[in-house]
Formats: C-alpha cells, sequence, structure tokens
C-alpha cells in the first residue's frame, strides 16, 4: 500500500516554534472553545498578534498538551464571515472560550466581499502534469509524462466524480498550463497565511489583472488547478535542492503539521526546503478557486515516496487531494 506523506519534512518539527525559547516553559493543558466551533486557532507571544510568527494550534474544541511560558499567549480566533476573537491564556489558567461575532451585511459590504452562492460544477484545470528525470541526459522523457499524465488525471476525476456525480468536468485551459502560470497563481497569495485561507474574516481573493481574472470567470464554477510531477532517478542520480528546484507555496511546516493534525487532515502546505531525498517521489499542489470571485477556498500539498509508475501511489496522491475538497464547494452537494 502507498504511503502519502503530508510533506517530506513532517519528521523535523516536533514541538510549537512558541515554546523554542521559553526556558520558563511550564507543561500545561490547553483547552480552547469558539461559539461558533470550528474556529481557527493561533497562539501568539505578542499582542497584537503577529500572524506571520503565530502558531497555528488547530480547529476549536481543542485540548493540547504543551510547554507554556510564564508570561503565557494570547489566542486569536478566526472564521469566515466572523471578526476574530482575542484571549490571554497563562500557565494558571490554561483554558479560554472565545466568542467571535459575526459580521453584518453593512460590514461585509465595507471589507470587499464579493458576494456569490456556491458554485455549480467543478472544473478540473491541469498546470504541469509531468516526470522528470534526474541524474541523466533528458531531463523529461515526453513519453513517460504522458503516461503518468493520464494516471494521475483519470485518478482524480474518479476520486471526484464519487463525491460529486456527474459534476466534474477536465478543462485544458492553454492560459493556465505552464510554470509562469503556476507562479503567477502563487503570487497572487503573497500577504496571506497559507494554513489559515478558509478562515480569514473576509476570504482570500486571487489578485490577477482584469485579463487574467476574466479568463478564470470564463471557466466557471468551482475551479480546481492541480500541478503533479514525477521526480525519478537516473543511474548513481541523488536529488540535490539546487538540481531540482520544487516550486514550494508560502506556509510553515510548524504551523502546518500542527494545523492538519488537530483537523485530522493528511495534507498541509510548508514553504521550507525538506532534506534532498534519495528516492523516487511524487510532488503535487492544488488551488480550488470561485470562477465567478476569485476567492480561494482551498490550498494544498501531497507528496509520496514512489516511482510514477506505482499505481497505487498515484492513486493515493489523486485520492488525498479528491477527498479533501472543503465541505460547501459546490452548491447542494453530499459531502462527508
Amino acid at each position: 500500500m502507498a504511503l502519502v506523506f503530508a510533506s517530506i519534512i513532517l519528521w523535523i518539527v516536533t514541538a510549537p516554534a512558541l515554546a523554542r525559547d521559553a526556558s520558563d516553559a511550564q507543561e500545561v493543558t490547553l483547552q480552547v472553545r469558539t461559539d461558533p466551533p470550528g474556529a481557527l486557532v493561533m497562539a501568539c507571544d505578542s499582542d497584537p498578534c503577529n500572524e506571520a510568527t503565530a502558531t497555528i494550534l488547530g480547529k476549536a474544541p481543542l485540548m493540547r498538551r504543551l510547554p507554556m511560558p510564564a508570561t503565557g499567549w494570547t489566542l486569536e480566533a478566526a472564521k469566515a464571515g466572523y471578526d476574530e476573537a482575542r484571549a490571554h491564556v497563562a500557565p494558571d489558567a490554561p483554558g479560554a472560550s472565545l466568542r467571535l461575532e459575526p459580521l453584518t451585511a453593512e460590514e461585509r459590504k465595507q471589507r470587499g466581499f464579493r458576494e456569490a452562492g456556491p458554485a455549480e460544477t467543478l472544473f478540473i484545470v491541469p498546470n504541469v502534469v509531468a516526470t522528470h528525470k534526474v541524474g541523466a541526459a533528458g531531463f523529461d522523457d515526453a513519453t513517460a509524462s504522458r503516461a503518468f499524465s493520464d494516471r494521475f488525471l483519470r485518478s482524480l476525476e474518479r476520486t471526484l466524480n464519487r463525491r460529486f456525480p456527474s459534476r466534474v468536468q477536465r478543462r485544458d485551459v492553454g492560459e493556465f498550463a505552464s510554470t509562469a502560470d503556476w507562479a503567477e497563481l502563487q503570487a497572487s497569495l503573497s500577504g496571506n497565511r497559507v494554513e489559515k485561507i478558509g478562515f480569514y474574516p473576509v476570504p482570500v481573493y486571487l489578485k490577477l489583472s482584469a485579463q487574467r481574472q476574466a479568463q478564470v470567470s470564463g471557466i466557471g464554477g468551482a475551479v480546481l488547478f492541480v500541478r503533479a510531477e514525477a521526480y525519478y532517478l537516473g543511474s548513481g542520480a541523488r536529488f540535490a535542492r539546487a538540481a531540482v528546484p520544487i516550486l514550494l507555496m508560502a506556509g510553515s511546516a510548524a504551523a502546518g503539521a500542527a494545523a492538519a493534525g488537530a483537523a485530522g487532515s493528511p495534507v498541509f502546505v510548508y514553504g521550507v526546503y525538506g532534506p534532498a531525498p534519495n528516492q523516487d517521489f511524487l510532488h503535487a499542489q492544488y488551488f480550488l478557486v470561485h470562477a465567478q470571485t476569485g476567492e480561494v477556498m482551498w490550498v494544498g500539498q501531497v507528496d509520496a515516496p514512489a516511482h510514477f509508475e506505482n499505481d497505487a501511489a498515484v492513486e493515493s496522491v489523486a485520492r488525498a487531494i479528491g477527498d479533501g475538497i472543503p465541505q460547501g464547494a459546490l452548491a447542494g452537494a453530499d459531502l462527508h
């Protein structure tokens, strides 16, 4: 059975980032509830909270055993459509209950909400789906790439069609088929904490030119932009960071791992290079966007240490993406 890893660097981080320099820290059981439940909770060592350095604890309600400094933390809870709420916790009072107030219609208008109902159809738009041979002449093998692309995309379509019968279509869009196009999509997320996408009070929208946004709108429905690459070794080759410049999305391994673990998710996003692997592996990234509004509804990444001809591994990566589409992505869908 193929193993799918949320990140090849998960093992590097084993404790919340906040505890790194806390020589006076005490082990506590932190308990957090929010009203409504399901808010994303971050722990900050400053007030106001510095989002860039905050540690994501996961979705409330949550309970974590972890070291807390004597000065305590500021907790910040966020949920789409609600004002953020904050509370202070300390070793002698390590629990908090936060109430988030819903944004009024006027506040939503002032903050730039682009109102639209859920999409009816999900369109798969492939970016680059290819194999890359490392350490041998002929870096890309066109025949192998086509075979891998067909297997991966068929697996992804099967998974999505099981969840959304008769509502999934694949659409090849030339304007979003290159590495430069993918980099443009990633750049549109700059300034946002990737793990918090889907929880910001105001949705994150693609920052594209009017022409580019019109191209996205023209696709219609909910658009799953996906990029999948299979790196495999040539004779005697070993992966090196300089030799294989993988496009990684912004994010924190520590925070991503914590948030994914607390939410029970198999995937999260990270933004640093892992240890140079010495084996074949599969690497996939994806954006889910509401075509009409440009809202980024979901972002993620999956890796599996396997060769591209390993059908079970390719199926597992595709299934991890398809099964992770968030609840509410399509109107009236029977989601799990």
